[in-house]
């Protein structure tokens, strides 16, 4: 909208809502107008008539009728009435013959002085509907109803004087004012009938305004293309400008103001710069046109090495720099690619997400190349294998298998059409992967689990996609078998509790949620305390209790593990302290440590610890499973026999005998102290060899000076085959439970007063 065209719709809203003001506040002025007049005419014709006040005192139906046919009724007035000042109706007169008469005395007070009047809605069974010519207008059928007191010199409650002497005392008291309200005359007309007498009236006030109204717009229009005209006038020429006419000279219109004159000047100044960097221009293009071929032959080769960065740029940017293959981010691109293929010719696509364990020892041993060497060799092998394969496809081998981490490949498997034949080929991969690599004149093999996700039966996106495909991975890695592993919905939901116990984890409040628990460690013959073992719990604010099965694991795989220790070792510390002021504590508390824990901090930390709760070294027991010492036995070596040698403290083997053949370890490691894992026991009594396997454990715990407690007795009949094996210490449910501060308290006492 230009701007004249805004400001002539402004202007002509402003006059037509200033008109429409105006005219209301000029037919309201009129309405009240003739309301007074009104007003004052029923008053004056009432208080002109002497016969009302003999009228009413003395209630005379013919005198009050007569004066009613006096009383000047317009056409529109509906009804009149008349009533004593007692309240008494004494007559009314409807202005139709069919019209019921409007019960309308009752709101007159018994001491009006004056004439009221106002605007009020008929009873509802009062009087007919209005059916006026405005009758469709709201309130129209509302009454405007006039009451115009009647005065008299006489008390009109008085029965006991004469007409005759009424009108003397009347007249005598005309003279001397009036005192008294003798009743009250009222009219009534309705609103839409009143506003219509004065129709004629609003008609010639609506056509003023109006023709008002009329010739403001006609001068705001006149004056808005006056405004416009210079603008329009300028805005060709800025076209022209715009569309390279420059002309020569600008020239302001006829009648323009100075502002306007003002930018004539300015765009003219313009013209003459235009002029000026159009001849610049000219000279510039020959000198361009010289350096042109120049130019040419140097983007040409800039263009070559553009071509050659963009290439280096995806090379890294999409493909893995040791095995020359995919990488994550190519994959799954591909994958998304191949997932809509497949929908489209009702297929099936397989993803197999590949570990390798094993490749961070070899890089350990031999240092990062021969790990590269090798993760070259298994990438070759998996391509040939791709290759080869009916199932996979052989248009874009390269694309179809990928490395997605240090130790982990993927492989994409389309255009399938049984589900069944991704984990035959996942197998087939397994195999080739599990055969020894050789690094130079040393073989090694390494260990392979392979997790399977087929598309669109687990996932419709490669994100999802991926992510069944490692849950499924991790099941595999944790069953420990060398067959690959389907992902189902039981996986995933055990990996998200598994999820949420780790972000659980991360934001407990260890002194809040974690506590201890204490199982005492029994000597067979005498049934004194030998120590006692600290067991963590965690008591969840939303899950309740969560056993330690359910997240040590996920700690330790976490690395959450060593704040978790740290806090363990801490706690049973200060318990030990508390137990042995108080109730005198056992001689020792052991604490379970895991592989990550064992390191040059937590053998640096220990002996300040120690000094901190007053505890002397051998009080307090690290018990490490066979299966950490095993695996870690070279770098565990430096460590234990700081911690056994120079601190001091006891170290024990716990579940001892679960699946390790070799006993080489206990030759190597300072070891005071075997801990017969439970399944022993409970083997027993069905098993006779377990018996003797127990046995041959305590006899090789003498034969090397280590003590040997048998774990999980709970009841006499278990307690009675240990005894006869000539265990050194019992630990079980047979003698005590695991138990909470508070309750390893009550039990000291216990075992003390039985002394």
């Amino acid at each position: 909208m230009t701007i004249s065209g805004r400001f002539t719709l402004l202007a002509s809203l402003t006059a037509i809502f200033s008109a429409l003001i105006l005219l209301a506040a000029l037919v309201y002025q009129d309405f009240e107008h003739r309301k007074a007049l009104w007003l004052a005419a029923s008053v004056a014709s009432v208080s002109a008539n002497t016969h009302w006040q003999p009228a009413l005192h003395f209630r005379n139906d013919q005198l009050i009728a007569n004066q009613l046919q006096r009383l000047a009724l317009g056409d529109k007035v509906s009804w009149v009435a008349v009533q004593h000042v007692d309240g008494e109706a004494l007559a009314s007169r409807p202005a139709a013959a069919d019209a019921p008469e409007p019960s309308l005395l009752e709101r007159l007070s018994n001491n009006r002085l004056e004439a009221l009047m106002g605007v009020h809605s008929p009873a509802p069974q009062a009087m007919a509907p209005y059916q006026g010519a405005m009758a469709v207008i709201p309130l129209m059928d509302r009454l405007l109803v006039l009451s115009v007191p009647v005065y008299t010199a006489v008390d009109p409650l008085r029965t006991d004087i004469t007409f005759d002497a009424y009108l003397d005392q009347i007249w005598q008291g005309n003279g001397s004012g009036s005192r008294y309200v003798s009743g009250y005359i009222e009219q009534g007309i309705f609103l839409g009938d009143f506003l219509w007498m004065g129709m004629e009236g609003a008609i010639s006030m609506i056509l003023g305004v109006f023709i008002v109204l009329l010739i403001i717009l006609w001068i705001v229009r006149v004056q808005a293309r006056s405004l416009n005209a210079p603008l329009l006038h300028m805005a060709r020429i800025a076209e022209a400008i715009d569309a390279e006419e420059i002309p020569l000279k600008i020239d302001p219109p006829a009648g323009t103001d100075e502002d306007i004159a003002r930018i004539t000047r300015v765009l003219n100044r313009m013209v003459e710069g235009l002029e000026r960097m159009q001849l610049k221009l000219d000279v510039d293009r020959s000198l361009m046109s010289l350096r042109a071929d120049s130019t040419t032959r140097k983007l040409s080769k800039a263009e070559a090495e553009v071509h050659e960065s963009r290439q280096r740029v995806r090379q890294v940017s999409y493909f893995d720099p040791v095995t020359g293959l995919a990488n994550r981010r190519l994959m799954l691109e591909h994958v998304s690619l191949l997932i809509r293929i497949a929908a489209r010719e009702r297929r099936h696509l397989g993803l197999v997400l590949l570990d390798l364990s094993g490749i961070d020892k070899i890089q350990k041993a031999k240092g990062r190349e021969a790990a590269d060497t090798v993760l070259r060799q298994l990438a070759t092998r998996l391509v040939n294998t791709v290759r080869d394969s009916d199932i996979i496809s052989h248009d874009s081998i390269a694309q179809d298998v990928a490395r997605f981490d240090s130790d982990e490949f993927c492989v994409i498997m389309h255009g399938i059409y049984e589900p069944e034949g991704v984990l035959a080929a996942a197998q087939r991969l397994l195999t080739t992967l599990e055969e020894p690599v050789q690094l130079g004149s040393e073989a090694f093999a390494l260990k392979s689990y392979a997790g399977i996700a087929i598309a669109p039966i687990h996932a419709r996106n490669p994100e999802d996609l991926v992510r069944a495909a490692d849950v499924a991975l991790a099941a595999a890695k944790e069953s420990g078998h060398d067959q690959p592993v389907v992902f189902d919905n039981e996986m995933d939901q055990q990996s998200s509790q598994r999820f949420q116990i780790e972000a659980d984890l991360r934001s407990a409040d260890f002194d809040q949620e974690f506590y201890l628990v204490y199982q005492p460690q029994i000597e067979p013959e005498s049934r004194e305390m030998l120590g006692m073992e600290a067991l963590l719990r965690w008591r969840h604010p939303e899950h309740g209790e969560i056993l330690p099965a359910n997240f040590i694991s996920i700690a330790e795989q976490t690395g959450q593990i060593q704040a978790v220790g740290d806090w363990v070792l801490r706690r049973a510390c200060a318990d030990f302290n508390m137990l042995r002021h108080a109730h005198g504590a056992p001689p020792r508390v052991s604490v379970n440590i895991c592989s990550a824990q064992l390191n040059e901090s937590f053998v640096s930390n220990l002996a300040p610890l120690l000094e901190e709760y007053e505890m002397k070294a051998e009080e307090l027991g690290l018990e490490l499973t066979e299966s950490v010492l095993v695996e870690t036995v070279d770098s565990a070596a430096s460590h234990l026999n700081t911690l056994h040698n120079e601190i001091g403290v006891h170290l024990s083997v716990d579940d001892f005998g679960t699946g390790y053949s070799s006993l080489a370890y206990l030759s190597q490691l300072p070891i005071d102290e075997l801990k017969v894992d439970r399944s022993f026991v409970l083997a027993m009594k069905e098993d006779a060899s377990a018996a003797q396997l127990t046995q041959a454990i305590i006899a090789i715990g003498d034969s090397l000076g280590l003590s040997v407690i048998i774990e999980g007795v709970e009841t006499a009949e278990q307690m009675a085959m240990v005894e006869d094996l000539g265990a050194h210490g019992i630990q079980g449910y047979f003698f005590s439970e695991p138990l909470t501060l508070d309750e390893l308290k009550v039990f000291l006492a216990s075992a003390e007063s039985k002394k």
